[in-house]
């Protein structure tokens, strides 16, 4: 059986994803789960100013700061009109293509050392942002335009890390 505190990085993960929950508003459903003393977290008030944001809005950006896995979820969830409200899947539908970017410097850190040199022209703002991967536009040195898909750094260890704790949670609900 799994158990967060005996792994201590699913322990550290299983805690910020309990912290941005509760931070976005969801302090509630931290507390059903009874999270609270298992990730031994503080029990805050939301923020006057995420206090004004529709609860569709708070999930959405709390989905967004967890990371890869949890935009995927959302992603999902937003294919689901079929049981969600309307207010919820429209919000969720902006995690398709409008996560907001890694900044280029982070992306950068993590690339090979000739990377930007393979190109003539490599535009470092991205066009396109979701989940997993981020795409900018590039020219080549023979002058064709292309799209380069980069993946976010950390995403398959942020993946295996968050699968085991969603079955953990799973489990809770």
């Amino acid at each position: 059986m799994f158990r967060p505190s005996k792994n201590y990085r699913i322990f550290r993960r299983s805690q910020q994803i309990g912290r941005v929950l509760v931070q976005y508003g969801f302090s509630e459903a931290v507390g059903r789960l009874n999270l609270y003393s298992l990730l031994k977290l503080k029990r805050p008030s939301l923020p006057p100013e995420k206090a004004k944001a529709s609860w569709a809005v708070r999930l959405r950006l709390s989905l967004e700061q967890l990371g890869p896995s949890f935009i995927k979820l959302g992603q999902i969830l937003s294919t689901r009109a079929d049981l969600l409200p309307g207010e919820l899947i429209a919000e969720l539908s902006n995690l398709q293509d409008r996560v907001t970017p890694t900044p280029w410097e982070t992306v950068k850190k993590h690339l090979d050392a000739d990377f930007e040199r393979a190109f003539a022209k490599f535009d470092t703002e991205p066009i396109a942002s979701a989940s997993i991967a981020q795409v900018y536009q590039a020219r080549l040195k023979t002058g064709e335009k292309v799209a380069v898909k980069i993946i976010r750094p950390y995403t398959e260890k942020i993946f295996k890390d968050d699968l085991i704790i969603l079955e953990y949670f799973g489990g809770l609900i």
